[in-house]
């Protein structure tokens, strides 16, 4: 079986101020059983830094917490998470992020979820996260951080995000080795500040996300998963919903 993109959905709607909104929901179509699901999220850390994340959907599967990194600039605070369900139950399906907490809040929350199938039954390969602060124009300069892949792993495909955290779009380009798949969270308008890229590995090496920063000097916040195939081969990414 081939390892698939099979929908990616996004919600950048959930957007109020001061420090309304619990969570965000993201419907997605009738999911594949056994598939995995990535998801990256973010929220703004207006009121500090949450350290109470959570991921759940409608099909009752099991979200683990890959990497969280978070700005520190007062003019752009924000955090971006990665999550990953594995072998997960087919059917309709909403992903919820939001707070373990019933009482917490923030601003501005967004979510991109990416439905995967014809992955292994641990599909994980590894995962990375990095926060690059006050970063300046430049190419191949943002980076999640690395990831050793065997050849064991291969075929496999990786899914990168780089976000503007400082919401004045311009979001980072895809940088050497990337595909881009969306710009996204725009927050019901405003310039998108996210860029979902991915690319597919067939070669044992140590890999990472590469995009390029083209906003000036701002705080970047970016996260890469990769998971591998069951059965040797890659299909091309398929379309996207955007919510």
């Amino acid at each position: 079986m081939a390892i698939s993109s099979l929908q990616s959905n996004d919600n950048d709607g959930a957007g109020s101020e001061p420090n309304q909104v619990h969570s965000v929901i993201t419907t997605m179509g009738t999911v594949t059983a056994g598939s995995a699901i990535v998801v990256f999220n973010t929220l703004s850390d207006f009121a500090g830094v949450h350290n109470d994340l959570k991921c759940t959907d409608s099909q009752l599967n099991t979200y683990a917490l890959l990497d969280q990194r978070n700005s520190n600039s007062a003019g752009g605070a924000a955090t971006t998470a990665s999550w990953l369900a594995v072998n997960v139950a087919g059917g309709a399906n909403t992903v919820t992020n939001g707070f373990t907490s019933g009482a917490d809040v923030e601003d501005f929350q967004a979510a991109y979820v990416i439905e995967v199938g014809g992955v292994a039954a641990s599909p994980l390969v590894g995962h990375s996260g990095n926060t690059q602060n006050a970063l300046a124009n430049g190419t191949n300069n943002v980076l999640t951080g690395t990831v050793v892949v065997s050849s064991g792993q291969c075929p496999c495909r990786m899914y990168a995000i780089a976000m503007n955290t400082n919401g004045s779009g311009n979001p980072p380009t895809v940088g050497t080795g990337m595909t881009l798949i969306a710009n996204a969270w725009g927050f019901g308008g405003s310039p998108n500040t996210v860029t979902v890229a991915y690319r597919d590995i067939s070669v044992a090496g140590t890999y990472q996300g590469i995009f390029n920063q083209v906003a000036g000097t701002v705080d970047v916040t970016s996260n890469m998963v990769i998971v591998t195939s069951v059965g040797g081969t890659l299909l091309p990414i398929m379309g996207q919903t955007l919510l």
